[in-house]
């Protein structure tokens, strides 16, 4: 009956309950900003009061949604002003878990909560899209390989079923920078170690940054192979128009089988330094057929490998010059098997 009164008195009368709103929301904006005004107990006591008198859903939550849509707009225009993107999707992932840890703070219903997020989503996200997509700093975030932040944008993204948007940036930052990786003629001889850690971070970008979303898992497989097929006349292949990578590839098989993994260069010092038994050589080299065929499989015109690749495993076994004979045994098991199809010499009965 109490209460009742209370609601009747206080909050039939509109001035009273204009004020009384405001100043509510007026306590949850200085909680935003900061401000030392602000009473996290008495802001629960207020929304506690709001749920005893039967107002919180028919009053209080739209004058507070109001107000937080308006923030929102202003939060992100300013932003949007000032940051560069990664500042951006920072400043927006902390700016959520902040308004979603008030809402458990103060105790707000679910579907007020859930509003709340719709409303970040709408005015961070969405009306963002052109921001958060440009496709100049994304492409710069990539070259940067900043796994982090590209995993807050794509998560901020995929709240509004936007992830996939990403596709057209990250497929041109493969294409120039495979590109890039494959027309340098000074390089040439680090044609195939830079690949592989070019496919190797963008793989983990892919389960990392991206969650291993399966139309940009295509992307990348799709612009990986467009570069690495690519055809230009340089003076390295004679002024042809033939792709080097599959003679590269063919060189870097050959260097590996020929003096183990140690004769690899730009290898991290652990990895080739230390005793290590011929068994875990064996592995070791395994390993490293294993990420060199996977490169493999990118290329279209297998001929130019498979010329050289014959060459120089005649030339090995002729001089001797084989690091092990159950990796050569390897090789070849795998060139004949039916994914690459490949008609390779058949040595050892």
């Amino acid at each position: 009956m109490g209460l009742l009164q209370f609601r009747s008195s206080v909050f039939s009368d509109e001035t009273l309950k204009s004020k009384v709103f405001k100043g509510t929301c007026l306590l949850i904006e200085l909680d935003r900003q900061g401000d030392s005004y602000s009473d996290p107990t008495l802001l629960r006591s207020s929304i506690k009061l709001f749920h005893d008198l039967k107002i919180y859903t028919s009053q209080f939550e739209p004058s507070m949604l109001e107000t937080s849509a308006a923030y929102y707009r202003y939060w992100a225009a300013t932003h949007v002003a000032e940051d560069d993107l990664a500042s951006y999707v920072e400043k927006s992932y902390r700016l959520i878990e902040r308004e979603m840890a008030r809402c458990d703070l103060l105790s707000f219903d679910r579907g007020t909560k859930q509003k709340l997020a719709e409303l970040l989503d709408h005015n961070l996200m969405a009306n963002q899209k052109q921001f958060l997509l440009q496709e100049t700093d994304l492409i710069g975030l990539l070259r940067a390989n900043n796994a982090t932040a590209l995993e807050r944008l794509f998560s901020m993204l995929e709240r509004k079923g936007m992830g996939v948007d990403v596709k057209s940036a990250f497929s041109k930052y493969i294409v120039q920078q495979g590109s890039s990786i494959v027309f340098d003629e000074a390089r040439e001889a680090e044609m195939v170690t830079r690949l592989l850690a070019f496919k190797q971070s963008l793989d983990h970008i892919w389960r990392f940054s991206f969650h291993n979303h399966e139309q940009l898992g295509h992307t990348l497989r799709e612009s990986f192979e467009t570069f690495i097929n690519q055809h230009k006349k340089t003076d390295s292949n004679w002024g042809t128009d033939n792709p080097k990578p599959g003679e590269m590839i063919a060189k870097h098989v050959d260097l590996l089988l020929k003096g183990g993994v140690r004769a690899l260069q730009n290898r991290p010092v652990e990895d080739i330094t230390g005793n290590s038994s011929l068994t875990d050589e064996d592995a070791e080299i395994n390993k490293q057929l294993d990420q060199v065929l996977d490169l493999f499989r990118f290329v279209h015109g297998k001929a130019v490998f498979e010329a050289f690749y014959k060459n120089d495993l005649a030339r090995r076994l002729l001089m001797g010059r084989s690091a092990s004979d159950e990796a050569e045994k390897s090789m070849l098991s795998r060139l004949k098997s039916g994914l690459y199809r490949l008609d390779a010499l058949c040595i050892w009965g």
